[in-house]
């Protein structure tokens, strides 16, 4: 117990005024860490020992019970209590309410870590009836923060890709980034509001609280410095959520003075309903069609671009190899080492390796573990099972359509390979759906969705004809069982 205007130790002092300063003082100014100090009564030192959240005598007015004298707890002489060091008599206070002590962010860190570590001790020495909205403050700020730290190292990169665009990409990214960062404390704030007032009304519904409304937004509020875990890159998102609400729980068992399993079933009551209610229409979406393949959600313009250059590189630097020769089948890009079986596949649909048929019983997985001799004989059988007069086969996730074309002299516009997902597991494209075709040149790419790709369509077969080469009808359709094959071939 210090002087606040010099300093001086205040202890074992019966005048009410510091003998260095002359500050006049009274124990209620301060604070102490319960039962840490004794009150010494003035007449005869009987000694009492404060047991409040503030470490003050419960009643602060009384007789005292060795010379019956009143006396009240601002008359009393105070000493450490016996073994109690003086430094540990000061009282613990919640770090984001110590505004004149330590800077902001060491304020904001440190609460951040007591919700961590002791949730429950922040909601102890937290007053039930602050009223400066500390908490609100505190959790979005804490929101602001993680869309900072999630959301900046990935606008750094879009950056650098956006000065290409000009300054109207750069203009459009930057207002993306603001909007997001003002965004995420709006919803945080309505997040809040719902989450504690659904885990109030159930609380509330099993055996009623100890405090209003505003202590379990106070509770909610503060575990939000538990979610920062979540905006670690990689791993936080796996773990996280998970410390949050048990954060959660353990502070509103604590603010509204509940038992366990009440405060879960309140506080997890809202995730829970949120988290059923998605799975509930997710299961509905697929019973119904309504989402017939999850994994084409992600394709976008850039992925479907990225997915075809690798097989049209493949292509075109194997048949000017071959003094413009291409493949017979796209597998022999295999066996020439040009690809490899995971190529033929792509991350964003419901394709797989294993599901590629090579030959009776032998999927393209199997393949690449075959014997040379064995994989020879599979590649000759493939070849001979295309039709005569083939105009597009498919591969995996792909429809190779160069059969014919001659690359020491084509047109750089002939589209000879289109990643379009294997209708055999992905089902068939809806005009919405992505898909990007590889030209002759080799270095090309052009994504378009299938309702512009179909309108594109008579344009190619027009490049096509100048080549000499047959029309392309539907090789979006085209399966591995049913390669696309004109009844004449012309020669090209």
């Amino acid at each position: 117990m210090l002087c606040r205007e010099c300093g001086y130790r205040l202890w074992n002092l019966p005048s009410r005024q510091c003998p260095e300063c002359g500050t006049p003082f009274v124990p209620s100014d301060f604070k102490f860490s319960p039962n840490s100090v004794r009150f010494c009564c003035p007449h005869c030192m009987q000694a009492y020992y404060g047991t409040d959240e503030n470490g003050h005598l419960v009643p602060r007015s009384f007789a005292c019970a060795s010379c019956q004298t009143a006396i009240d707890m601002d008359e009393m002489v105070l000493l450490p209590t016996a073994g109690v060091e003086e430094e540990q008599t000061v009282a613990q206070e919640v770090p984001w309410l110590q505004k004149g002590k330590g800077g902001f962010w060491k304020r904001w860190f440190a609460t951040i870590g007591w919700a961590l570590v002791k949730p429950q001790q922040l909601m102890r020495l937290m007053p039930p009836n602050e009223t400066e909205n500390s908490g609100w403050i505190f959790a979005l700020f804490t929101v602001f923060m993680m869309a900072l730290m999630v959301l900046l190292p990935i606008q750094l990169f879009g950056f650098f890709i956006a000065l290409g665009g000009g300054p109207s990409a750069v203009f459009s990214l930057v207002g993306t980034f603001c909007g997001a960062l003002v965004m995420g404390p709006i919803i945080a704030a309505v997040v809040i509001l719902l989450w504690a007032s659904i885990t109030h009304a159930v609380l509330r519904a099993t055996g009623g609280t100890a405090h209003p409304l505003e202590r379990t937004c106070q509770a909610i509020c503060y575990s939000y410095g538990a979610n920062v875990i979540s905006a670690v890159p990689c791993v936080g998102w796996y773990f996280g959520w998970i410390w949050w609400l048990v954060s959660a729980v353990l502070m509103v068992k604590e603010g509204q003075q509940v038992g366990g399993w009440r405060a879960s079933l309140a506080t997890l009551f809202a995730p829970g309903l949120v988290v059923g209610t998605g799975i509930i229409l997710i299961g509905w979406g697929f019973a119904s069609g309504g989402i017939p393949n999850p994994f084409n959600l992600a394709v976008t313009a850039a992925s479907a671009t990225s997915e075809v250059m690798p097989a049209a590189k493949a292509v075109v630097g194997d048949a000017r190899q071959r003094s413009g020769v291409p493949a017979a089948h796209a597998i022999e890009l295999i066996e020439r080492d040009r690809l490899i079986a995971d190529d033929f596949v792509s991350g964003d649909t419901d394709t797989y390796v294993d599901s590629i048929p090579v030959a009776a019983g032998v999927s393209l997985q199997d393949f690449e573990l075959l014997p040379d001799k064995r994989r020879r004989a599979i590649v000759q059988k493939l070849i001979a099972a295309l039709p005569a007069g083939t105009v597009a086969h498919r591969f995996g996730d792909y429809v190779f359509t160069y059969h014919g074309v001659d690359f020491t002299k084509a047109d750089p516009q002939l589209w000879i390979v289109i990643w379009s997902p294997d209708p055999d597991t992905n089902g068939s494209p809806d005009p919405s759906d992505w898909v990007a075709v590889g030209l002759a040149d080799g270095t090309t790419a052009i994504p378009m969705q299938v309702q512009h790709f179909r309108l594109a369509l008579p344009a190619q077969n027009a490049v096509r004809a100048a080549q000499g080469l047959p029309p392309l009808k539907d090789p979006l359709g085209v399966t591995h069982a049913n390669p696309e094959v004109v009844a004449t071939p012309r020669q090209p």
